[in-house]
This record gives structure tokens, C-alpha cells and sequence, in this order.
């Protein structure tokens, strides 16, 4: 999952424990996820419709102005843009958790559907809802931010319209951060369900999220299903401290970018099971025998140049990394797995093979811009191929002599 209005990430999905890195210690009560022999698409989420909410009165926001200030230790915001059809099961999964004490605080990106008479209709019969509708579309990224600023609250989740939540959701990630006060936040595995094909698989963030060791916690943050740790219960101090002052920048990607800063920031746990069900909504793919996920609907935007514009966040990832607060050699180790990243990325999504380009780059006089290309040709290239680059390079540079 990504944000919403946004594309989720084409790469493999895993399923299961992920190898290597820290885990968590198993805790009791036993995990009570979706049974392993998974019921059709319709049941999976009618299962939650007839869930019934308190009849308390509670008074609706009346301005996306005002401080959607929640009450109570915990505050789940929900960010929604045209959710009609589902956010009226979404927040009622949310208001059956066996965790009474939280508040949920709804934001309406200015819904062109029924959304706001849904949500306020919830809202008059729970004292926990508040619900406010921005006056305009204010845009996915900055509608999660303003939720994030303008609530309060020791913990703090962000939800999602297309989402439901198992009773115990709640409870669970918070009692894991009562015990371990190390932790950042907390999430459990998710079952994912394309709407229009009935697809399944589950989607865990990797173990080594919850490694004491900060390099662990980076390639964690980029393998498997990590950044759906968006969804999990944080330690709102810590969750500020992570997304920084500007938030997160408007790109592709952006959710791994925020699971990349949650592993700066500290350690993140895991919890067994899946106690949250996503729905993919309006996509169309599948997920082959070569485990990666194929597209059958380009989304109206060209595949090539989303995947171009999905680089960008290794940039801010190198800045962000060489800002953190870390010893000389664990942030040069981060910047290593950083590049090492970015060069398998280019290696696997640019047009034109890194070499033919490196080739490209050394005839027009470009060196120091071939140096990374160079360096992801080692990564990726047997030895020998290797050595007869590096000496049609060196060949290609004495010919030319030195640059005036």
C-alpha cells in the first residue's frame, strides 16, 4: 500500500518471516489473524459492515480550521478522499477494537461522493469521531500531515478508508509499546486484497525493523512490505521527529521514504499474524509464479517514467542519512546500503543497460558522472567482464589526455 492516490510499489512481494535481523519475542495472548483458509472477497469484508457504534452525541468539526484536538492517549486519523463505498466499514472496524480509549479523527480531502454524510452521520453517534472537511483538496501527502499537526495524543495511527481492522489491533500494538519503551512503533502484518480480481497475498514489515542495529534497520526498511509500517501505531514524539519538519516530499515512493526515517529514527517491532486487511481499489494485477506483482492497468501514467520518478527518493534518502544523528562509521554504512540500493535500482529500471550508458558517458568526456554507473556495472557484472570495462575505460582516458 502506498498513500492514497498513489501507485504501490512494482517489486516482489515476500511472504513470511523475513531472513536475517532481529525478532521480535512471541508474545501472549496467541495472534488471532484471518484464518489460513481465506474466505471470498465479499466475505472478507462484509465481515465487518454490521459492527455496531456507540449512540453517545458527540458535535461535528465545522472547519478544516479548527484543532481536531483528540482526546484520550491514543488518536487514529484518518485521512479519506472519495471513500463512499468502503470508509463506512473502515471506521467501524475501527470503533469495534477491544481498546476503547482513543479518539478517531477524520479528514475529508473535499469528497466529491456521499463520504461526509457517511462520516458525519458516524460521527453524531460516537463521541470518539470527530470529523472536519478540508475546503478544498488540499492533496494525499499534505492531508496525512495535516492530520498529524493539528491532533495530539501520546500515541498516534494513521488509518486508511480502504482498511479493516481486527478487534485486537489496537490493543496489541499498544501493549508492545508500553513494554518496550525503545520502540518507535508497532505493527502487525497485513492481508492484501485486489477488489477486482479477488488476488491475496499477505505483507509483513521485515523483522529487521526491530534490530538494535541501525544498518539492520535499513535494509529492513527496504525489503519486502515495509512501508506499510505508515499504518502502524507510533509513539507520536518519535513519529514528529522522523518525518521532520517539512514532512515528506511529494514523489513516488514516498511511503518507502517514510519507512527509510522510521529506521533511522529507532527501532520498530513487529507483531505475528495479520490483524489488517487491505483492499487494493481500482488496480488490476496479480501476483505471478516469479513472485513479483504484473500490471495490467497502466493507472494513466506511463510505467517508464514512474519508475524514473521512483529513484528520486534515493536522493533524499542520502540526504537524510547524512544528516542523522550517527557515528562517522554507521552513517557511512547506511550511505553504503543507500547506494548500493540505488545502483540495483538503476540497474533494474533504466531504459538502457548501465554499461552501454557508462560507455556513453566516457566517450562525451563525462567521468566523475560515469563513477556510479562504473560502480553498479562492478555490483552486477562478472569479474571478467568487469576488468575489460575498466580497461576500455582506462584506454579511452589516456587517449584523451588531460581536460583543459
Amino acid at each position: 500500500m502506498g498513500f492514497p492516490g498513489s501507485l504501490p510499489r512494482p517489486a516482489r512481494i515476500r511472504t513470511g518471516r523475513r531472513g536475517g535481523g532481529h525478532r521480535a519475542a512471541r508474545r501472549d495472548p496467541p495472534r488471532r489473524g484471518w484464518s489460513a483458509s481465506i474466505p471470498a472477497a465479499s466475505a472478507a469484508t462484509d465481515r465487518y459492515d454490521n459492527m455496531p457504534v456507540s449512540s453517545a452525541p458527540h458535535t461535528v468539526g465545522q472547519a478544516s480550521s479548527d484543532m481536531a484536538r483528540g482526546s484520550g492517549a491514543i488518536v487514529v486519523a484518518l485521512p479519506v478522499y472519495n471513500g463512499a463505498g468502503h470508509v463506512e466499514a473502515a471506521i467501524r472496524s475501527i470503533l469495534g477494537q477491544s481498546e476503547r480509549e482513543f479518539s478517531l479523527v477524520i479528514s475529508d480531502n473535499c469528497s466529491e461522493d456521499d463520504t461526509g454524510a457517511i462520516c458525519r452521520r458516524l460521527a453524531a453517534e460516537d463521541a470518539r469521531i470527530t470529523y472536519v472537511r478540508q475546503p478544498a483538496n488540499i492533496g494525499a501527502l499534505q492531508n496525512f500531515e495535516w492530520l498529524l499537526r493539528n491532533t495530539q495524543g501520546e500515541y498516534f495511527a494513521w488509518a486508511a478508508h480502504d482498511h479493516r481492522y481486527q478487534p485486537t489491533f489496537l490493543a496489541e500494538c499498544l501493549a508492545v509499546l508500553e513494554a518496550r519503551t525503545h520502540a518507535v512503533g508497532c505493527i502487525t502484518g497485513m492481508e492484501f486484497l485486489v477488489e477486482a480480481n479477488g488476488a491475496r497475498w499477505v505483507g509483513t514489515v521485515d523483522q529487521g525493523m526491530s534490530s538494535p542495529r541501525v544498518a539492520d534497520r535499513i535494509r529492513a526498511s527496504m525489503r519486502g512490505a515495509s512501508n506499510v509500517c505508515i499504518y502502524g501505531l507510533f509513539r507520536r514524539p518519535a513519529l514528529v521527529a522522523a518525518v521532520g519538519p517539512e514532512f515528506l516530499p511529494i514523489i513516488a515512493g514516498a511511503d518507502w521514504l517514510f519507512a527509510f526515517r522510521v529506521a533511522l529514527a529507532g527501532r520498530f517491532e513487529v507483531i505475528d499474524g495479520q490483524l489488517v486487511l487491505a483492499l487494493l481499489l481500482g488496480f488490476e494485477e496479480t501476483l505471478g509464479a516469479d513472485g513479483r506483482m504484473h500490471w495490467t492497468k497502466e493507472h494513466g501514467r506511463d510505467a517508464r517514467l514512474y519508475d524514473r520518478n521512483h529513484g528520486r527518493r534515493y536522493r533524499h534518502m542520502v540526504s537524510d542519512a547524512g544528516s542523522a544523528a550517527l557515528g562517522m562509521a554507521e552513517k557511512c554504512h547506511v550511505l553504503a546500503l543507500v547506494l548500493v540500493r540505488w545502483l540495483r535500482f538503476l540497474r533494474e529500471w533504466r531504459a538502457a543497460p548501465i554499461d552501454n550508458r557508462m560507455r556513453a558517458m566516457v566517450k562525451s568526456g563525462r567521468y566523475a558522472a560515469a563513477v556510479p554507473l562504473f560502480l553498479a556495472y562492478a555490483a552486477l557484472k562478472p569479474i571478467a567482464a568487469l576488468r575489460e570495462a575498466a580497461e576500455s575505460i582506462l584506454r579511452r582516458v589516456r587517449r584523451a589526455g588531460p581536460r583543459t
